[in-house]
């Protein structure tokens, strides 16, 4: 008996799933819909698909990715359609190699262990995808040779899959990078253990605004009641910062300045250091709202985002609050 064909994906649902995969709170149709520039009809099928197969799952107002399914689902029935490649070697280091083509073609898409390592430093690279149109010529002005095969090359060069892959891509030192979702599948493609690992931390990665960060686990728990339910206030505000960043500083903004006005010599210098932080990149405030450290809690007690949060958000905060104390007992 025949098996059933792989249903292979268009550009419109491989750029929602992308976008779906990233979210971090739960992202509606009309989002997904604007993100792939389709009809909210086709979302809508999209989604009905995955939550059936277990990669996506409701929750109101939206959805939410089941991202240890995700990226096999993706792989299935979108990346490994383009199997379209030239493979090419160069003796020095891999980095090097991909900063050279980069040169020469800025709008090459960056996959495989160069972007991974671009993203947060994991391992030496040794190869890298890149998607874009490179002629022979090229490559061999470069320096590269022809490899016998892709296991023995240290350049892959694909051709770019679509539009919305090309729009979707981010950019990171200089370099475009392939979509976070995407390039999860290419490293599991490539092989390895270590990679498979550095696909599931990248699971943990944010983006703010045009800023890429990783969030990393606290290093330790606290037993104390204000500082526990301090923590956990500004993890609530970190959700709310990744879903409406825009919307979040600009509500921060206004009660910092609220809060300068009825400043004493005590919370002075708390309120300049809010002021460096809204100011400068955000990678430093994110640390700052996931922090635990004694000196940054006590920062976080005088914060202008407290009163971002709704009841709701604050019965949340007491029960997250609660579990943390007795963890750490």
């Amino acid at each position: 008996m025949e098996r059933a064909r792989t249903r292979r994906w268009g550009p419109g649902k491989a750029a929602a799933v992308r976008r779906l995969y990233e979210a971090r709170r739960p992202i509606t149709q009309v989002e997904l819909a604007a993100h792939a520039k389709v009809s909210q009809p086709a979302v809508s099928q999209y989604l009905a698909n995955l939550s059936d197969s277990g990669d996506a799952a409701f929750s109101n107002p939206g959805w939410l990715p089941v991202r240890d399914r995700l990226h096999d689902t993706y792989r299935s029935h979108y990346s490994s359609r383009f199997t379209e490649q030239s493979a090419w070697y160069r003796i020095d280091p891999v980095t090097a190699q991909v900063t050279d083509l980069v040169e020469r073609y800025p709008s090459l898409i960056i996959s495989g262990d160069v972007a991974a390592d671009l993203i947060r430093p994991w391992r030496v690279p040794t190869v890298a995808i890149v998607y874009g149109e490179v002629d022979d010529d090229a490559m061999d002005g470069l320096g590269f040779v022809r490899a016998d095969s892709a296991s023995t090359a240290s350049v892959l060069v694909r051709p770019i899959p679509d539009d919305r892959f090309d729009r979707d891509a981010e950019l990171r030192e200089g370099m475009r990078i392939a979509p976070l979702l995407h390039l999860v599948a290419d490293l599991i493609d490539l092989g390895g253990d270590d990679r498979a690992d550095a696909a599931e931390r990248f699971a943990s990665i944010l983006s703010v605004r045009d800023e890429t960060i990783v969030v990393e686990p606290a290093q330790a728990l606290q037993h104390d009641r204000s500082v526990a339910r301090t923590i956990e206030i500004h993890r609530v505000v970190l959700d709310k910062l990744l879903e409406d960043p825009g919307h979040v500083l600009e509500q921060a903004e206004a009660q910092l300045a609220v809060m300068h006005e009825a400043s004493s010599d005590r919370t002075t210098p708390y309120l300049d250091a809010w002021r460096t932080l809204l100011d400068g990149p955000r990678y430093e405030l994110v640390r700052v709202l996931t922090s635990t450290s004694q000196h940054d809690v006590e920062l976080l007690k005088v914060s202008p985002f407290a009163t971002l949060l709704t009841d709701e958000d604050r019965a949340e905060v007491a029960r997250r609050a609660v579990r943390r104390r007795a963890s750490a007992l």
